[in-house]
């Protein structure tokens, strides 16, 4: 009715010959002698003018947006609806000109279209009103129990389809026809419903390391440390440090003394064995198609992973990081034996068979061992010119680690070149005997 009432005001000052005016603030020029058409002027005639402005006085009046949404009704008119593109623009379309400038006709069939002001606002105060946030479903994870996973029902949330009604309203008003319509809001589940959160209690990868070899406080350091791994649970997007769940390696938190890798040596340090809890934890996520973000390697080979697939921590600077990178759970569960550590990883299976490969580039000559006085075998030789190896010296080793995808046909989908690493050489020791061998 706004727009009606203003552009018959126009008519008016046309027909009456008085003052120039602008319809609606449009640009469009109604004297009796001219109309400004596009940025152009033109000469008016008044049929086919007054034609043109009745014309898009009647559309506009006839347009509005009407929205019935769960029994609730909105009704949008007058000054919400506006001409799109400007009334100036489609006149200048519906408008035809002489070879002189002259307004001849007027397009009767011409459609005049219109646009919902602020639709986008006006949309989103109607989602935002009606919008009920879903409840997603709570899983429980007791890696030790016979059955280790349960999960809470997931409640699904209500929502209106905006971008439907936006194409509809847009698509009905620029034809030049009013819009009714009915919405009612629809049923959407979280990012976690419970069907969903049931896919991840299925075992992804898992992974061992065998420490039958270690004596009893390695063994004790690797099993405490695990322990720490085992029932822990990563919701999408999370992110996990070892060495916060395992704790500074100290006697207070339970840790032992033990051989450790410092220096490019094998030396007695507090929580030795630890590593080899990070490095089945690092392979089995490897295998998970999990996103590794913080890892190191050893400066000496291992003998428990191939080159290229260790993870070495401390409690310094060291740590083994990595992100949930699925939209699903993540779980952990750690078992150790007497004999080897096993780390299973649960989620939503990721579809390929995946595989390590490790490369050896080059190896680094071993050094001759250093001559140590040890009486703890002084007695093992007695000339000069006789050698006693306590630990010997190990060659080291320029390595690179690669990750085959395979699919459920055994075709290789992708290969992930994922490190190479440098070991140095490790120097042994020796005792050598005091005396001069006496003369034959």
């Amino acid at each position: 009715m706004l727009i009606f009432t203003a552009l018959t005001a126009i008519l008016a000052v046309f027909f009456a010959g008085g003052q120039c005016a602008y319809a609606g603030g449009t640009g469009i020029c109604a004297c009796e002698r001219s109309a400004c058409l596009g940025g152009q002027r033109a000469y008016a005639q008044a049929e086919p003018y007054q034609a043109a402005l009745s014309a898009a006085a009647k559309s506009a009046n006839d347009i509005y947006v009407s929205l019935n949404i769960a029994g609730d009704t909105y009704r949008f008119e007058g000054k919400d609806i506006e001409f799109s593109p400007s009334l100036d623009a489609q006149l200048a379309r519906a408008l035809a000109l002489d070879g002189r400038g002259r307004i001849v006709s007027f397009d009767k069939k011409y459609k005049f279209s219109f646009a919902l002001k602020a639709i986008d606002q006006k949309l989103r105060q109607l989602y935002d009103k009606y919008y009920l946030a879903p409840v997603n479903s709570t899983p429980s994870f007791s890696p030790d129990a016979a059955k280790m996973f349960s999960c809470t029902p997931s409640v699904p949330g209500l929502r209106l389809d905006i971008e439907r009604l936006r194409g509809e309203i847009c698509a009905a008003l620029e034809g030049g026809r009013p819009y009714e319509g009915r919405a009612v809001p629809e049923k959407f589940e979280g990012s976690l419903s419970r069907e969903k959160v049931k896919k991840s209690f299925a075992l992804r990868a898992q992974f061992s390391t065998d420490m039958s070899a270690s004596i009893a406080e390695r063994k004790h350091n690797i099993a405490l440390s695990a322990s720490k791994l085992s029932g822990v649970m990563l919701y999408p997007g999370d992110s996990f440090s070892f060495n916060a769940a395992t704790g500074a390696r100290t006697e207070q938190n339970g840790y032992k003394m033990a051989k450790v890798i410092s220096g490019g040596k094998l030396i007695e340090g507090m929580g030795g064995g630890v590593c080899q809890t990070s490095t089945t934890l690092y392979n089995a996520l490897l295998l998970s198609d999990l996103k590794v973000t913080q890892s190191q390697s050893h400066s000496l080979l291992i003998g428990y992973v191939p080159p290229s697939f260790d993870a070495m921590v401390n409690s310094g600077w060291a740590d083994l990081r990595f992100e949930n990178s699925t939209d699903n759970m993540i779980y952990i569960r750690a078992i150790t034996t007497d004999n080897n550590i096993k780390i299973e990883i649960y989620g939503q299976p990721h579809g390929y068979t995946i595989k390590r490969r490790s490369q050896r580039l080059e190896e680094i000559p071993a050094p001759p061992e250093d001559i140590v006085d040890d009486p703890l075998f002084a007695g093992k030789v007695t000339y000069a010119d006789e050698i006693f190896i306590i630990s010997p010296s190990k060659a080291g080793l320029k390595s690179r680690a690669f990750l085959d995808y395979f699919n459920s046909d055994g075709s290789l989908a992708k290969t992930v070149d994922l490190r190479s690493d440098y070991y140095a050489p490790a120097r042994g020791t020796a005792v050598r005997g005091k005396l001069k061998r006496p003369a034959a």
